[in-house]
């Protein structure tokens, strides 16, 4: 891990870049615009760029009465990268909705949705590089043209430049199961065509929309686990609101892993419905889904392994059975096996009263509650605070960011951080992120690489229309609206591990502004160290240093998840690494 060497020519490179971009706009006050085009956009969905900034999809009405797809790169400084209000993923004819969107690894994103060109729905795919150029052709590659529809695609990197895809399907004619699709880094699907049934139980099987909550993950092989609110008993306690939450594994090659049509997660009495999804390190996932066994809706979460074996409390551990309903869940891993969740809490109104407050817990690896039973309160200010999303604060924490009415007559945005112990690090009931004219709607947010965190939304302060906007939060909870450097160039660049997995030894580009000390940490997935390196003050420029894949005593790392955090002029970014030999 010693090696260091430069890159002169892309150095130089940069260097030009950065010249001929001296005037560089920064983050303004409540948000910088990513679309004002003409008509409506909205339902943004946002994944880091790898380099600070982020990239933003979203559905977009500009070019008439039918939805056409979107999206805009985001920089560090809040400068937008690609063609002004947005470049176009799809134009094709009739609606093209519902855009999910995961990074490709390389500084730009795959983006599937679903796609009525054709008259039904069916499931496009398309990889947008960090430039802004489509790389699969014109309006995207079809996944699946299956009789009948197929809607609401969801998304997982397969780790290797390519993704998996889930959806609903309607082929059978008589009711939606789900189905997948592998795409390589090139845009060829790599499974059966039409892709491969996850689940075609009796009844209704269906996702969860992309803008609420991810139901599919990636297992960290390649392959993906994917879950469902499915209706196969629904007939047999003859109530048609009584589902159950099922999981599937699929790995690399499209084999299914677990029980044919899914493993049970929660078959208990009542209605179980809109599962959310993350890893929990190990091969496995946690699940958490909104749960009505009790008459009121609770929140419920339930770890599997990589085997899909439950592994707490049969039919799921309790994370919040409140008074009145509890729903709108959001989730993310906490880094040591466990998982934080966020939700939308009524328990001090009554369920009629559209009235709802944010509240958050963690759970362990073991499925134990580790803060305030029943959760922590994130905002409880006047009238209704909706739909949370958050992402980790690098630092065991996370930032929670939802839309707010607290001023009584418009939709605000507002974020808090809660740290490891559940405890909100910036103002009580959260700062505000865009208090503009008018309505702001559907957070979505990103983490910066350095304790802060990117957050987009759609936005009606300029007339009846919807357009994009995106705002940066440092760690802090300030927004960040300061002027930048001549330059433009960030405190910090880490580009993505190359290759990755790796076996023996992998590339990580380092670039730094000025001479500085660059820190390098590896972490496993319980958030231990298990290498610390310091690379030597060489000045500004860019730097490549070698991973070998070896511990603090030398000895070869075992296959798995770890993360390598960089530090440097304040700084702090987190790559992933996976070890595959």
């Amino acid at each position: 891990m010693r090696q260091i060497r430069f890159h002169a020519t892309l150095l130089a490179a940069l260097v030009s870049v950065a010249a001929a971009t001296a005037v560089r706009a920064a983050w303004v006050p409540d948000g910088t615009p990513l679309s004002v085009a003409a008509s409506n956009q909205q339902d943004p969905m946002i994944v880091p760029d790898d380099a600070g900034g982020a990239i933003v999809v979203w559905r977009d009405f500009r070019n008439g009465a039918t939805s056409d797809v979107y999206a805009q790169r985001v920089d560090a400084t809040g400068t937008p990268q690609w063609t002004a209000n947005g470049t176009a993923i799809c134009v094709e004819a009739n609606n093209q909705e519902w855009p999910a969107i995961v990074s490709d690894g390389a500084g730009g994103a795959i983006i599937a949705w679903q796609d009525a060109r054709f008259f039904w729905d069916h499931i496009y795919v398309q990889r947008v590089d960090a430039s802004g150029v489509p790389q699969w052709g014109t309006n995207g590659v079809i996944l699946c043209a299956a009789a009948y529809s197929q809607t609401l695609p969801i998304i997982a990197s397969d780790g290797a430049g390519g993704a998996i895809v889930a959806w609903r399907d309607y082929r059978s004619g008589t009711n939606y199961d789900i189905y997948a699709q592998r795409v390589n880094a090139a845009g060829a699907p790599q499974w059966t065509a039409d892709g491969v049934p996850i689940c075609t139980a009796s009844g209704d099987q269906l996702t969860t929309t992309p803008t609420h909550s991810p139901s599919i993950v990636s297992d960290g092989a390649a392959g993906a686990i994917v879950t469902w609110f499915d209706y196969r008993s629904a007939a047999l306690h003859s109530n048609i609101y009584d589902a159950d939450i099922y999981a599937q594994r699929v790995n690399a090659s499209g084999a299914l892993q677990w029980t044919t049509d899914g493993v049970e997660v929660c078959t208990a009495a009542g209605d179980q419905a809109y599962p959310a999804i993350v890893t929990d390190g190990a091969g496995g996932a946690i699940l958490t889904w909104w749960d009505k066994r009790s008459g009121d809706t609770d929140v419920y979460a339930q770890r599997l392994s990589a085997l899909g074996a439950p592994q707490w409390t049969d039919q799921g551990a309790v994370v919040c059975s409140a008074a009145n309903d509890q729903f709108f869940n959001s989730m993310i891993p906490d880094g040591s096996g466990g998982a934080m969740i966020a939700w939308n809490d009524r328990r001090a109104q009554p369920n009629q009263a559209n009235i709802f407050d944010v509240y958050a817990q963690r759970v362990s690896a073991s499925g134990i509650a580790q803060w305030t039973a029943d959760g922590v309160a994130i905002t409880v200010a006047a009238n209704s605070q909706i739909n949370p999303q958050l992402v980790s604060d690098d630092n065991g924490g996370a930032i929670v960011t939802w839309y707010d009415n607290r001023s009584g007559t418009n939709n605000d945005i507002y974020a808090q951080r809660v740290d490891a112990n559940g405890a909100s690090q910036w103002t009580a009931d959260g700062v505000a992120v865009c208090l503009a004219v008018k309505n702001q709607f559907s957070p979505t947010i990103v983490e910066d690489g350095a304790g802060g965190a990117i957050v987009a939304w759609y936005d009606r302060r300029n007339g009846i229309n919807d357009d994009i906007y995106a705002q940066h939060l440092n760690a802090a909870g300030n927004t960040i609206t300061t002027a930048v450097p001549a330059s433009g160039t960030p405190a910090l660049f880490v580009g993505q591990l190359y290759p990755n997995p790796f076996s023996t030894s992998a590339t990580l580009d380092i670039e730094a502004p000025a001479a500085s000390k660059v820190a390098i940490n590896i972490y496993d997935v319980a958030g231990h160290v298990v290498r610390t390196m310091q690379v030597p003050d060489t000045g500004a420029g860019l730097r490549s240093v070698l991973l070998d894949g070896r511990d603090a005593q030398g000895r070869l790392l075992a296959n798995g998840v770890y993360f390598c955090r960089v530090r440097a002029n304040g700084a702090s970014i987190t790559r992933k690494i996976v070890i595959a030999r």
